[in-house]
């Protein structure tokens, strides 16, 4: 019993560094572009978000390899892009 709860967690800490991966090149690419301009009116600046690139189809797959909970993989199950939404 003992060395199977030690497979999984062994197991759970790859899934781990692979997601770590595939965020950590996720967001070296810059998948966020923010712009901004002064509101005419109230003279603040408004941000808004130019671009925003879809989500790795793996993030949700592999997050739910680590967190097998089904309430939390069918949480992150919905982060996967849709098609036609973007």
């Amino acid at each position: 019993m003992r060395d199977d709860i030690h497979l999984k967690i062994q197991r759970a800490e790859k899934h781990i560094h692979e997601l770590h991966a595939v965020v950590k090149s996720f967001t070296a690419a810059h998948p966020i572009g923010v712009t901004g301009r002064i509101h005419p009116q109230t003279l603040e600046p408004v941000y808004y978000v130019a671009q925003a690139w879809d989500v790795p189809d793996e993030v949700p797959l592999i997050a739910g390899d680590v967190a097998p909970e089904p309430s939390i993989r069918s949480r992150l199950f919905n982060l996967r892009p849709r098609p036609g939404k973007r």
